[in-house]
């Protein structure tokens, strides 16, 4: 709703995979790209003044709470992966 309201030009269609272009060329085309972990979507979703006009503070700081914590679990886990693969060294 805030692009509508604001009258926010969504530029033209792409119409093409963007796993399939490199860097530069995603950054030629100007695309910004998404946050590429949890921890830096949560920083955006922390400072996102339309999210938090949207949804309201209780509510993103609660999910923030929520999700900080899943991170923190989640980078505290071993993995299979790991366990597979660093097993094998020692």
């Amino acid at each position: 709703m805030d692009g509508i309201r604001e009258q926010l030009d969504p530029g033209e269609p792409l119409n093409r995979n963007l796993y399939e272009l490199s860097a530069a060329e995603i950054a030629a085309i100007g695309l910004d790209q998404l946050p590429p972990s949890l921890a830096e979507s949560l920083a955006c979703l922390n400072v996102s003044g339309v999210l938090r006009e949207a949804l309201g503070d209780a509510l993103i700081d609660e999910f923030l709470t929520v999700k900080r914590r899943e991170l923190r679990q989640f980078q505290s886990a071993v993995t299979d992966w790991e366990r597979d693969r660093y097993l094998a060294f020692y």
